[in-house]
């Protein structure tokens, strides 16, 4: 139970950090205003053009993805609370333990 209140405070404080990059105001156009536009032309709109990883490039981005600092950190912050929780309470407490939570929760 408390780690699905835990799960819950994390899910609730991510939303609120990313909320406010999801806001954005509108400038407000008056119709007394005179259009600032209409003395600009526009300028022409370049396509993106997508062009494929190399095979490399994607096996190196894969290995970074799965075995890199990122996966690390976060197997041993979720050991970390398991460790916390001694959840399951098979494996006890001390490093035995945390080594036990850290390569179920990596793999």
């Amino acid at each position: 139970m408390k780690i699905c209140k835990t799960f819950f405070t994390f899910s609730v404080a991510a939303f609120l950090v990313a909320l406010p990059g999801l806001a954005r105001s509108q400038s407000a156009v008056l119709p007394d205003a005179p259009s600032a536009t209409a003395t600009v032309s526009p300028s022409p709109r370049l396509e993106p053009i997508y062009s494929r990883p190399i095979h490399t490039t994607m096996v190196r981005n894969y290995v970074f993805d799965t075995f890199g600092p990122y996966p690390l950190a976060g197997a041993g912050f979720a050991s970390g609370i398991s460790q916390l929780t001694d959840s399951p309470p098979e494996w006890h407490q001390g490093v035995e333990g945390y080594a036990k939570r850290f390569g179920s929760d990596f793999g």
